[in-house]
């Protein structure tokens, strides 16, 4: 994150600000994504099923990105994500995926944006 304010000339904690922007929208009652998940019980074929829908904004499709990696220390993954932040959601090639969903709970409390722990999950 510091390398993205620095290289963005981005204040750090404006980058924070929206890359927390999902979970300080849900205290103004705003939600969005949903996600599924079916198991190989429920599938033609055995394997598992992830999916997504990106309820965003209108003005956001320009700067949609699918991104392919293979990081050296890590399974190769690739990820969906917007110019300027970090990960949205994505998957692995160790079989892992990682997506994100707008049922909140209505005890939310400071922590870590969820954006920050996509990445990590895809590790």
């Amino acid at each position: 994150m510091r390398g993205m304010a620095e290289a963005s000339g981005v204040p750090l904690a404006e980058l924070m600000a929206h890359h927390a922007a999902e979970e300080l929208e849900q205290g103004a009652g705003r939600f969005g994504c949903t996600v599924v998940g079916v198991t190989p019980a429920g599938t033609a074929d055995g394997h598992v099923l992830l999916g997504h829908n990106e309820d965003t904004t209108a003005g956001w499709a320009d700067y949609a990105y699918v991104v392919p990696a293979e990081p050296s220390s890590a399974p190769a993954f690739v990820a969906f994500t917007y110019a300027g932040y970090l990960l949205h959601q994505g998957v692995n090639a160790a079989g892992l995926g990682s997506v994100g969903n707008a049922l909140y709970a209505r005890d939310a409390r400071v922590g870590i944006p969820k954006l920050l722990l996509y990445r990590r999950a895809l590790a």
